[in-house]
């Protein structure tokens, strides 16, 4: 195969992805940063900041949720809407 689509965007390294809800999904990374990317035009839709250290973890937690976990030994839970 090939790739369809590269996103960029992020200062360093992603560290984690997860799909939050069709044609979109976040990514962690080093630069402490979460960033909601539109898949179907690849454009970041929002861009989470908040944690001390890198985003190693995310999961949705419910509609519209997402939690995350870092190096800064805190779990947040954001809203995406």
């Amino acid at each position: 195969g090939q790739c369809d689509l590269t996103l960029n965007g992020h200062d360093e390294g992603v560290n984690a992805l997860c799909v939050v809800g069709y044609g979109r999904v976040a990514s962690g990374s080093g630069d402490k940063t979460i960033m909601i990317w539109n898949t179907e035009i690849g454009k970041c839709d929002l861009k989470l900041t908040g944690h001390s250290d890198w985003v190693n973890a995310l999961c949705v937690v419910g509609y519209g949720r997402l939690a995350s976990g870092s190096g800064d030994n805190a779990i947040k839970i954001w809203n995406t809407e």
